[in-house]
């Protein structure tokens, strides 16, 4: 009844070993789980910012052709308004000399 008492204790022993062991790799593999989760939330904070500059770069771009077309066009209307100008002064001269001309027939 002794040895078999002792041989109780030292399962227990063991045992005890044992959870011991199982707690301290458990604690481990969580604490590793962490360090990964908070590897991932810290990459998926810098996914976000990457798309967040990626969109940003994006509406910049399209302000920025928004802009260059807006210029041409004012560009394109300005060149129109000075063509026409122009036509008017061609158009002015040609009538002052058909008056000039008409004027000295009529003398």
């Amino acid at each position: 009844a002794v040895v078999s008492t002792q041989s109780t204790g030292a399962k227990k022993h063991l045992e005890k070993q044992e959870d011991e062991r199982f707690r301290q790799e458990m604690l481990a593999k969580f604490a590793e789980d962490d360090r990964i989760e908070q590897m991932n939330a810290q990459k998926r904070r810098m996914k976000q910012l990457e798309h967040k500059r990626a969109v940003e770069a994006l509406i910049d771009d399209r302000r920025a052709r928004f802009e260059a077309e807006k210029a041409s066009e004012m560009s394109e209307i300005e060149d129109e308004r000075k063509r026409q100008e122009m036509r008017q002064q061609i158009i002015e001269e040609e009538r002052q000399k058909l008056l000039q001309e008409h004027a000295q027939q009529l003398l």
